[in-house]
């Protein structure tokens, strides 16, 4: 808690402002920030992670899509965690400047009425779209928008060094740049906890359609919030719950948490609530939840579990996925393109192989299809919980011995796979033992040790034994709702094609 601010008065003022879970208070509405755009483009001038500019370019006029590109402008207080529960106000009433990169329907007709969010992942300094990655066909397919959030002070300013005149407005200035922190204790110019305010009233925004805004013309229905890391669950536990429209509904409708990462601290000299609060784990929301996680955080993550619920006040699904890595090949495919990566001051990273470093064993980075087409499902089943209040199916979890311990460990099958979890092809009809680790260099990366022809020839006889298998796997999984009808074809022809 800052000093400035006695404890009394602390505690009063999160009173007032009914911060804590569950609070009741009535709330003024989300005030709307400024928006200026979308900017210009040209050969000198354009969107930072523009698709067309990513190391694995989308081409999205030609899908019938529009890039967009908006400054959007506010003030907004600076929160921390409270003892116990709640939040406490730090200081208020601070100017941020940010952007939005918006990717949508040319045609307003071909809108679905959802607006995915993502909070732009920075693990990289700058901005970082990973759910794009993955899901952007099926935001296509689905007429769905995507709407990119910069919301950190330093992917703010590597916008900055890519093109100073661009992004001249943006910064997220510490209002108490005085306060020193950390070991050893540092001041900072710029303030990290001016994004949640920020994300409230960016949503606020979207929903709002207003002339000359983002979404002019677009009847948004539905907004989900989504981030790789732990931003989106953090939102949802701390400033979400009063977070309010001024017709009373809610900002956000529901949340994809595409990581198993823990709530963060709310202020660059706050602290996360520590191992077992109950703020480290999701809850009452309020909105549908679903967090889905890959083996390759299973183990970190099973600290964490929580029971899934249809509680209309906590709506809630966990889905685990064996054999899926933390870091898929696919995030790495949409890394800005290199010459953009020099020009915001970073090294270049490769999209096919963005490490310095062997592996140990040596292994390339795996792309799993499963995952994506799980993303995808995961976000039609939670369209269908927000908008119709239809509940998505329930997934046993990962197989673990002493969860949430040092000495946690996976139970494999007979194959060498995991056990449990959501059991799709790769894993029921298998051709390989995966695992969703490589330690101890390449942790967070997959690797895949295909079965030799003898193995395979005793599991399944023949191909077309082989190929029938797996049609009836994939045809169960779409049963049951885990993947889209479209989906189900992808992932048909990626487990039967040559040298898959």
């Amino acid at each position: 808690m800052n000093a400035r601010f006695p404890r009394s008065r602390a505690l009063l003022t999160a009173l007032l402002l009914g911060l804590s879970q569950g609070a009741a208070l009535a709330q003024p509405a989300v005030p709307l920030p400024t928006v200026r755009g979308p900017l210009p483009v040209s050969e000198a001038s354009r969107p930072w992670l523009a698709a067309s500019h990513t190391q694995t370019p989308v081409d999205l006029a030609s899908l019938g899509w529009v890039e967009e590109e908006f400054l959007v402008s506010g003030s907004a207080s600076v929160h921390d965690w409270a003892p116990g529960e709640g939040l406490l106000t730090v200081s208020a009433n601070a100017p941020y400047g940010t952007r939005l990169l918006l990717r949508r329907p040319g045609d307003p007709a071909r809108f679905n009425g959802t607006v995915v969010v993502e909070l732009l992942n920075d693990a990289r300094v700058y901005d970082w779209a990973f759910l794009w990655a993955l899901s952007w066909q099926h935001f296509v397919d689905e007429g769905m928008v995507w709407v990119g959030i910069s919301h950190t002070p330093q992917a703010i300013e590597a916008l900055k060094r890519f093109d100073a005149e661009r992004y001249a407005g943006l910064g997220m200035a510490n209002p108490t740049p005085a306060e020193a922190c950390g070991q050893p204790a540092t001041t900072s110019p710029f303030e990290e906890g001016l994004q949640w305010d920020a994300i409230s009233q960016t949503g606020a925004l979207l929903k709002a359609g207003l002339p000359g805004g983002p979404l002019q013309g677009f009847a948004v229905q539905r907004l989900i919030l989504t981030s790789h890391h732990g931003q989106a669950g953090t939102y949802a536990n701390s400033l979400h719950p009063q977070a309010r429209l001024t017709d009373g509904r809610r900002v956000y409708d529901g949340f994809l948490l595409e990581s198993a990462d823990a709530t963060l601290r709310l202020r660059r000299c706050g602290s996360a609530p520590a191992a077992g609060d109950a703020r480290q784990v999701v809850r009452n929301a309020g909105v549908p939840v679903i967090r889905i996680v890959p083996e390759g955080e299973a183990l970190a993550a099973s600290a964490t579990r929580r029971a899934d619920s249809d509680d209309p006040a906590d709506p809630f699904r966990q889905l685990e996925i064996p054999a899926a890595p933390r870091m898929d090949r696919l995030y790495f495919e949409h890394l800005p393109a290199i010459a953009d990566q020099l020009r915001a001051g970073q090294p270049a990273s490769n999209g096919k192989w963005p490490y310095d470093y062997r592996c140990e064993p040596d292994i390339d980075l795996l792309d799993l299809p499963i995952k994506r087409f799980l993303v995808n499902g995961a976000f039609a089943n939670l369209e269908r919980w927000a908008s119709e209040g239809t509940p998505p199916p329930r997934a046993e979890r990962l197989q673990i011995a002493d969860p949430g311990t040092e000495s946690a460990s996976f139970v494999r099958d007979e194959a060498g796979n995991v056990a449990g979890g959501i059991r799709h092809p790769y894993v029921t009809v298998p051709t390989a033992r995966y695992s969703g680790n490589s330690p101890p260099r390449c942790a967070t990366i997959a690797n895949r040790q295909p079965f030799g022809w003898a193995r395979l020839q005793q599991l399944y006889g023949s191909p077309d034994a082989y190929a029938a298998r797996v049609a009836a796997a994939v045809e169960q999984l779409e049963r049951e709702r885990w993947i889209t009808p479209r989906d189900a074809g992808r992932l048909l022809e990626a487990l039967t094609a040559p040298g898959r």
